[in-house]
């Protein structure tokens, strides 16, 4: 009976099958002795057990089923497996996206070569300014555009941006230096060799302009025994200075020339003649100052060096007067006309001594002749109304015609066809 019972129990998923045979009262089939057929009927039971569990239908209420063992049968047609349930019953858990787990949110990995940040110097020079634009798009490494510059009218010998390390980039004679900074896969940037840039400054050095320039800077000319060496500063339409030298006699003398010489160039060892004046005292000539601080004239540069030259000077003799109607020509016929005039000559005179015509007739030919011990000296004018000769005064107060010895005695005027 206990094994009967213990095989019973093996067939946990037919138990109700078992049950509703065992329920059959015996009294239905044997009658009402039952203590002698109890017997009987429980071994038919169990002989036919099988046969009668197959056709009983095959489930399980779960209010008659209590399991008590983790156990999986083996031996039955309805064994559990791994194959995935394709009509998954409807169930109140809630949808999620993704599992919700306890590890750590990080943020994406940062490119350190986007991240760079200049560092400027910490003071500007009055007239300066640091400037630094990206020039990168958005995204890729950062390329940053610094520039020290003046803004102001000055013009430096060099300028230069420099590091803690040394110097980054520098420019000649100019207003402005540039470098592209290329910020690096470590965060710091870099120009060319130069790595791991840190704090920025700017350097100006001999920085003019063209208002700086000094004359007092060159070298002048030595002073000499009556004579002046003067300047006036003056300011050009473009706003730049200008200076006016003047080399000048202060004693009387005339020169056969007066002359401004300059030396210019980067070593100043190039000559060269700015002006001359021919018998005078006096020559003069404007200097123009230029960006970079020196001074210029015409096409002579960098000058730095002026001298003055006086050739062959001597306090000139004082001439007489000379009386030039004391040799005027006389009977001119109608319409014409003698016409002295007087040219300075220094401290003497040079006379113009003109024949013309005063009613508006132009002349095939007038002359304008002189008579000298020497012979005669005829001035032409051909298809004009006046001949012109030039007569000076010596110092005996008599004209001649450029030689002491060649005095004038007589003027003669003639007029060939006049219409």
């Amino acid at each position: 009976m206990i094994a009967a019972l213990s095989w019973l129990t093996r067939k946990r998923y037919h138990v109700i099958c078992y049950w509703r045979i065992l329920s059959i009262s015996p009294t239905l089939i044997f009658g009402k002795n039952t203590s002698s057929m109890n017997f009987i009927f429980l071994l038919l039971t169990l002989f036919t057990l099988n046969s009668f569990v197959e056709t009983c239908v095959k489930t399980i209420p779960p209010e008659e089923v209590y399991i008590t063992s983790t156990e999986l049968p083996t031996d039955k047609p309805w064994e559990v497996t791994d194959a995935p349930v394709t009509d998954a019953p409807v169930t109140d858990a809630p949808v999620t996206d993704a599992p919700v787990t306890d590890a750590p949110v990080t943020d994406a990995p940062t490119n350190e070569c986007t991240m760079c940040m200049v560092t400027p110097p910490t003071s500007n020079p009055t007239g300066t300014d640091f400037t630094s634009a990206e020039q990168a798009t958005a995204g890729d490494c950062k390329k940053t555009l610094v520039t020290c510059k003046r803004t102001d009218d000055l013009t430096c010998k060099k300028v230069s941006i420099q590091t803690s390390t040394g110097v980054l980039i520098e420019a000649a004679d100019t207003k402005e230096a540039s470098a592209l900074l290329q910020c690096q896969n470590d965060g710091t940037y870099s120009f060319g060799a130069v790595t791991n840039i840190g704090q920025l400054s700017c350097m100006y050095e001999e920085c003019t302009s063209c208002t700086s320039c000094d004359i007092s800077k060159l070298t002048l000319p030595m002073p000499v025994a009556g004579a002046n060496f003067r300047t006036l500063d003056s300011t050009a339409a473009d706003g730049c200075k200008q200076t006016s030298v003047t080399c000048e006699r202060t004693d009387g003398q005339i020169c056969v020339t007066v002359a401004i010489n300059i030396f210019h160039g980067s070593n100043g060892d190039i000559t060269g003649n700015l002006v001359s004046t021919i018998d005078g005292n006096t020559a003069t000539v404007s200097l123009t100052c230029q960006a970079d601080g020196t001074f210029s004239s015409g096409i002579l540069s960098n000058i730095n060096q002026l001298e003055c030259l006086y050739d062959t000077c001597a306090v000139p003799s004082l001439c007489a007067e000379c009386d030039i109607s004391a040799i005027a020509p006389t009977n001119l016929p109608t319409g014409a006309v003698f016409n002295p005039t007087d040219l300075p000559n220094g401290n003497c005179i040079i006379t113009d001594a003109s024949c013309a015509r005063n009613d508006g007739k132009i002349c095939a030919q007038i002359t304008t002749t002189v008579d000298t011990p020497l012979g005669q000296a005829t001035a032409y004018e051909f298809d004009s109304a006046a001949a012109h000769g030039y007569l000076f005064c010596g110092d005996n107060g008599i004209y001649n015609i450029g030689d002491p010895s060649a005095t004038v005695t007589s003027i003669t005027c003639a007029y060939v066809n006049c219409n």
